[in-house]
């Protein structure tokens, strides 16, 4: 079975993390290594990118804007935060906010940019911090793989944000950060981190190891085909995701340890082990992502992605409504595990956001792991063009059908 995702590291590197003594890694040596490699001033480690959002929010004490076709931790930010939150429709062609609806909300905002799959914004069509412009612009590489000549488009009044957490491209299974080049607001995030977040206690950093080495035992083709059916099975959406999208009430434990505990000595160093490898996990994507685009172009019934200029976390195809749940079944009884990124909130309308509306019923994440192959990346595009489309009527579809009913 290929799983959607698997961490960037092997078994012998996590292990080496476990087995290092924890006073041999500050967090400052990790956000030096981060800030010296991305070309800015300052890094500030943080218990996950939803916290990292939620502080950058809190220092800029200002409305929120971010897009409608998101994680709904995102959202959740806003809430932490105490930010009333506006919410955008994406362009009509691709997966991100357009410049003209942000520009047209941005004065005295803070602009949370999403770059959903790794698509970037092209910030210097975007109005900049000033008197007429955002308080802030947050621009959320969750999903990215960093790079200086990227950080490098960020203006001094600019945070950026990256996720260590479970599934991301820098997994290092927990974690978050923001970087900057304003050494007075590292300085207030730093105050912030103080105040509200605390090192891991034992418990919760072993049972962390625990779920990496689970991770890493479960992600291998075989175990994890033998959990196939079990992950079939419809599922419950978390809490913290219902209730963020549905707008109602957060239970009481909605801000917990991924707000609070900062990452242990074993996941930073797994963090500078993904610093040291970025070129080559950018290049794996990038090839990968070819695979797919090479191998799928002529399949009349997919739409297939806008190129990109950065590596992706998915590579993700759009297709009709009807066909989703039926190849999504269909791949999955073929070994191939893929993905349904991001729901439509009940919170919202879908005339008033028809393009996010259709995004999030028709998107299929196929795997764009780098420690996939190339073949395998060939192998899994011949099994999406083997679909046939009048398979959506004939049952095979039932079970994704299912699960689609059970989220918000």
């Amino acid at each position: 079975m290929t799983p959607l995702s698997r961490p960037p590291y092997p078994m012998t590197a996590l292990l080496r993390a476990l087995t290092r003594r924890a006073a041999a890694l500050p967090l400052r040596e990790v956000e030096a290594a981060y800030a010296e490699a991305l070309g800015v001033s300052d890094a500030v480690l943080l218990p996950s990118c939803r916290s990292a959002i939620g502080v950058a929010l809190l220092s800029a004490g200002a409305p929120a804007v971010a897009s409608a076709f998101t994680c709904a931790t995102v959202w959740q930010a806003a809430r932490f935060a105490r930010a009333p939150l506006t919410i955008l429709d994406t362009a009509a062609d691709g997966f991100l906010m357009s410049a003209e609806s942000v520009r047209a909300a941005a004065p005295g905002a803070a602009l949370i940019l999403s770059e959903v799959f790794g698509y970037t914004y092209e910030l210097a069509a975007l109005p900049t911090v000033g008197p007429n412009g955002p308080a802030l612009r947050i621009v959320d590489m969750a999903m990215s793989v960093p790079s200086r000549e990227r950080l490098s488009a960020l203006a001094s009044a600019d945070v950026a944000t990256l996720s260590f957490g479970s599934r991301k491209c820098l997994s290092a299974g927990w974690g978050g950060m923001v970087l900057t080049r304003d050494p007075d607001r590292a300085a207030r995030l730093r105050e912030l981190r103080a105040e509200r977040m605390h090192p891991a206690a034992r418990r919760e950093s072993r049972r962390r190891a625990a779920r990496l080495i689970g991770v890493q035992l479960t992600r291998g083709p075989l175990v994890y085909g033998a959990l196939a059916t079990w992950r079939r099975l419809p599922r419950r959406t978390g809490p913290v995701q219902a209730a963020v999208a549905a707008g109602g009430a957060l239970p009481a434990d909605v801000f917990g340890e991924d707000w609070s505990s900062l990452p242990t000595a074993f996941e930073r160093d797994l963090m500078l082990r993904n610093l040291a490898r970025l070129d080559e996990l950018a290049a794996r994507r990038r090839r990968l992502a070819g695979v797919y685009r090479q191998e799928l172009s002529g399949v009349g019934w997919i739409t297939l992605p806008p190129p990109a200029n950065e590596p992706l976390s998915h590579f993700t195809i759009r297709v009709s409504a009807e066909l989703r749940e039926p190849l999504r079944a269909w791949l999955a009884a073929g070994g191939i595990e893929t993905g349904r990124l991001f729901f439509f909130s009940q919170r919202l309308a879908p005339a008033d956001h028809p393009h996010a509306r259709r995004l999030s019923d028709e998107v299929v994440n196929l795997p764009l792991d780098p420690r996939l192959t190339e073949a395998c990346g060939a192998g899994i595009s011949r099994r999406v063009a083997a679909f046939s489309p009048s398979r959506a009527g004939d049952g095979v579809g039932a079970v994704g059908v299912a699960r689609a009913e059970a989220m918000p």
